[in-house]
């Protein structure tokens, strides 16, 4: 595919492109591209140097050009004037794949081999320049030609069932299944039965199968494991799965509910903040948080609001992407993050700009409640996970079950 093509497509993400208008092989392709693990041997300021030097200039003249400008729309600027050369995505990788700092004479050239546009899609992708929207842009548009909110599949696999109208009924169902909704207690009746659960990432769905019980993860994902564990079992109506932390026994809603009394279980709850009540009423599943729910997630830019307070905006999985779903009010900033900072080069003391915070920098907050003001429910930074990663973050369920609601 070419590199014209490719930018031309994904202006046109989410809303605006019509599934007709590329194949299946093409959008594979693009996707492979945009997701790829591709990492440029030059860091950003490696190829700062690089443009000064062929330019033949000072870096220091350089920075008074740019004027804080980053390095990929300074890049973009050489091609401003330049006509398309039809360059493809698989020439763009090959030639960067084989740049080095040692390499010379090679930047301006490539430059001008792309106009502006071109340019702007290759120097994102190729420095990660905030590139996890344009990931969530091809998302939503896959997302947004089925017709569905939010999936726990990859973004290949709904890109497939495009393509396939039984793979489209597939994932709905999945997903529609896979799916727990928040217990309103506006009721304030007892639900007919109830489970407390203190590891909630430990919730698989049994779903029913020919073969017997197929498990999932929340986000539709088959668990080997877990399907290994039920095979034993007769299969019937679907059921949700867990593991017992005090017994590290997996149990499943065929067991008797909970011992506590519906009060005494909403207080129970109270004193664990990652758990969850498990609830089946009239024939539904819903699930109940904590109102002190701690919640993991990736930090991905921040920037200065005041002489000490700063901005952190957040992210959670949804699906094989980190989505930005919220924004941290931090102040002053705690060493841990300081020290993050300062060791990956990330600018944060200096103006009001947003800076991308390189890495997965893991970050748990809190649901909290500032009473008398108009804030009301936020999410409150708690502290830096320096031993989780990507794997340990939340999904996006877990955030639009026991956050987004509560400001709707």
């Amino acid at each position: 595919m070419k590199v014209k093509r490719a930018a031309a497509l994904l202006t046109l993400m989410p809303n605006n492109l019509k599934l007709g208008s590329l194949s299946k092989e093409e959008a594979l392709n693009l996707w492979y591209f945009i997701n790829a693990d591709f990492r440029f041997a030059l860091t950003k300021g490696m190829l700062k140097h690089h443009l000064a030097e062929e330019c033949g200039v000072f870096a220091q003249q350089l920075n008074a050009v740019m004027r804080g400008t980053i390095i990929a729309e300074a890049l973009v600027w050489e091609s401003s004037e330049s006509k398309s050369t039809n360059i493809t995505l698989q020439q763009v990788r090959a030639l960067l794949s084989g740049i080095s700092n040692e390499s010379r004479d090679w930047l301006l050239d490539f430059c001008h081999s792309m106009n502006a546009e071109e340019a702007e899609f290759v120097w994102r992708w190729a420095v990660k320049e905030r590139w996890s929207f344009v990931e969530n842009r091809m998302r939503k548009w896959a997302l947004t030609q089925l017709e569905i909110k939010s999936s726990g599949h990859s973004t290949e696999r709904l890109i497939q069932a495009l393509y396939d109208e039984d793979d489209i009924e597939d994932i709905t169902l999945i997903d529609s299944q896979c799916r727990l909704t928040k217990w309103s207690d506006a009721a304030q009746e007892t639900p007919d039965c109830w489970w407390l659960i203190k590891n909630p990432k430990s919730l698989r769905i049994l779903m029913p199968s020919e073969q017997g019980y197929i498990a999932r993860t929340r986000q539709g994902e088959v668990d080997p494991e877990v399907t290994g564990w039920a095979k034993n079992i007769e299969s019937g109506d679907v059921r949700w799965s867990w593991v017992d932390e005090d017994t590290l026994l997996r149990l499943d809603t065929s067991d008797k509910g909970s011992a506590y009394s519906w009060g005494e279980a909403v207080s129970v709850l109270q004193l664990y903040p990652h758990a969850i009540l498990l609830i089946y009423h009239e024939e539904k599943f819903h699930l109940l948080a904590s109102g002190s729910v701690e919640l993991f997630a990736q930090a991905l830019r921040v920037r200065r609001i005041g002489d000490i307070h700063y901005e952190v905006t957040i992210g959670f999985l949804d699906g094989d992407v980190v989505e930005e779903k919220d924004v941290l009010v931090i102040g002053p900033l705690p060493y841990e993050l300081v020290q993050y900072f300062k060791r990956n080069q990330i600018t944060f003391n200096y103006g009001r700009e947003w800076n991308d915070i390189t890495g997965c920098l893991v970050v748990s907050c809190t649901l909290t409640w500032r009473a008398g003001e108009s804030k009301g429910w936020y999410l409150k930074f708690k502290e830096v996970k320096s031993m989780k990663g990507l794997h340990d973050l939340d999904h996006i369920t877990d955030y639009n079950i026991m956050i987004g609601d509560v400001n709707e």
